[in-house]
């Protein structure tokens, strides 16, 4: 815990104008409980960050927020920033994913958040005037996708500002991502670009806290003890009542909400694999998208104003996506087809898989409207349904832009990205050696989704479903051994999947 410079432990100003600012934000969604609780962590941050206004320069000081996926990292990032301003520190530099869809959410979520400081984004500080400007007016914020051109844009412009003297409060987003050195490895002595560039910002400013934030820290205990990117402190997170985890679909027991689907059919979704790409839509994945239209339907009934998600994610490949969405836009005009001749064959096969689906939701939601009402929305909202690529050729927005939204895609739809009322997820991403942290982090069903936990249902092959099992149980090993330990001080991890512990190596 940082003193006051007498040796006492130093007093945390938790209800600044700042902080109050990001709380009133938040309370909305988080409530007090969750407020408080996300008090509690950042309090904890900045008693363990350096005292920015103490005098002679300490020691920098690292950390680790450790939250599960999708449990409100975000939120407690931005109180900490906050809070950090409230405490004297200058600058609140946040190193985001380059992902668009992801920078620009975290963008819009520190904006939002901190109202009464100026908030840098991309290329705002490309004008040293203006940017000279800035670095006299504290505090201030700058958003930096962690992109080795544009930090290194970045750090010239504080060069070139002589900003040395401000302390900076910096946050690694998705810390494991891309900020360590990936040439490690290589043991030729080359540090990658992103690293170098993170290391000379905190080598730069001489009173600095670096604070990495992440779901999946697994690479960052993996560095040395002494090592300058392991963490030296670590706050670990809890999520509220109304978060769905791994508990819900891979803890002891068997879930109700996971539907497996055969491997195959998985692989008969990839256009890479075909010389000319044909089929019709596997059974599996038909099966995913009716179960989605019967309970999107019925949340349609209870919360008219909302729109709801579908996530079909199974390859890196954009051919593979382009595929995927030929084949969904043939299943909704099948769809319509059926459903505008109440006589045909065709729409009483089309009823019976509706019917199969909506007798399987109601094993988890029993208060299910009438299947012919929820029949008639899917009727009526059908032709609005949205499909849309996301992936690195698209330039399409993560929204609700209809009742019903589909998304297609690969890596734009795993790390940080929130899709709101997620209520089925179709995955199929099977790498010959699957690594926890990547596996983790394309769980887009986690997140704060009780109210909608009765039609939620994830649908993968059982091969898939294992190794999800397998992170869930490292994870909770891991997160006990974090809180046993948090200050790190332990050698190295062994993992026991016999008895799905991690232990520590002294």
């Amino acid at each position: 815990m940082s003193t006051n410079g007498n040796g006492a432990p130093r007093v945390i100003i938790t209800d600044g104008d700042h902080t109050n600012e990001v709380l009133n934000v938040l309370k909305k969604d988080l409530g007090k409980a969750g407020t408080d609780a996300a008090v509690q962590k950042a309090k904890r941050v900045i008693e363990l960050a350096v005292d920015p206004i103490a005098g002679n320069p300490p020691e920098p000081s690292d950390g680790l927020l450790y939250g599960l996926i999708q449990s409100g990292k975000t939120s407690i990032l931005t109180v900490s920033a906050a809070m950090a301003a409230d405490n004297g520190f200058d600058v609140l530099l946040v190193l985001t994913s380059d992902n668009d869809p992801l920078y620009d959410q975290t963008l819009d979520r520190i904006r939002a958040a901190l109202g009464g400081i100026t908030v840098l984004g991309k290329k705002d500080w490309k004008d040293p005037v203006r940017f000279g400007k800035q670095v006299r007016t504290k505090p201030f914020a700058v958003v930096c996708s962690k992109n080795g051109s544009m930090l290194k844009s970045l750090l010239d412009a504080f060069q070139k500002a002589r900003a040395k003297g401000l302390s900076v409060f910096i946050v690694d987003d998705e810390a494991d991502q891309a900020s360590l050195n990936t040439f490690t490895n290589k043991r030729n002595g080359r540090v990658s670009t992103i690293n170098k560039v993170i290391t000379d910002f905190r080598t730069y400013f001489p009173v600095n806290t670096y604070l990495q934030v992440t779901a999946t820290p697994q690479a960052l205990f993996l560095q040395r003890p002494d090592h300058r990117y392991r963490p030296s402190f670590t706050v670990v997170t809890e999520p509220g009542g109304a978060y769905v985890g791994g508990d819900a679909f891979f803890g002891s027991g068997a879930s109700k909400l996971l539907r497996i689907v055969d491997l195959n059919e998985v692989t008969q979704l990839k256009a890479t694999n075909q010389p000319k790409p044909t089929g019709a839509l596997p059974a599996g994945l038909k099966r995913a998208l009716y179960t989605f239209l019967v309970g999107a339907a019925a949340k349609i009934i209870a919360r008219p104003s909302e729109g709801f998600a579908f996530l079909c994610h199974v390859s890196m490949s954009t051919k593979d996506h382009e595929f995927i969405r030929q084949l969904i836009d043939d299943f909704k005009e099948q769809t319509i087809g059926a459903l505008q001749n109440k006589s045909s064959t065709k729409y009483k096969a089309l009823e019976r898989s509706l019917q199969d689906a909506y007798n399987d939701l109601l094993t988890t939601d029993p208060d299910l409207p009438p299947f012919k009402e929820i029949e008639a929305k899917i009727s009526f909202y059908i032709k609005g349904a949205n499909i849309k690529l996301v992936n690195a050729t698209t330039t399409d927005e993560i929204k609700l832009d209809s009742k019903f939204n589909i998304f297609v895609g690969g890596n734009k739809l795993g790390r940080g990205v929130t899709i709101k009322n997620l209520l089925v997820s179709y995955y199929g991403r099977n790498p010959k050696t699957p690594r926890a942290d990547t596996v983790l982090q394309h769980a887009r069903m986690y997140g704060y989704r009780k109210p909608d936990l009765g039609v939620t249902r994830l649908f993968l092959p059982q091969r898939l479903a294992d190794h999800f099992t397998s992170m869930h149980e490292m994870e909770s090993s891991l997160r006990d051994l974090l809180k046993q330990f948090p200050d790190g001080t332990f050698e190295g991890l062994r993992w026991t999947p016999k008895v799905g512990q991690i232990l520590a190596v002294a």
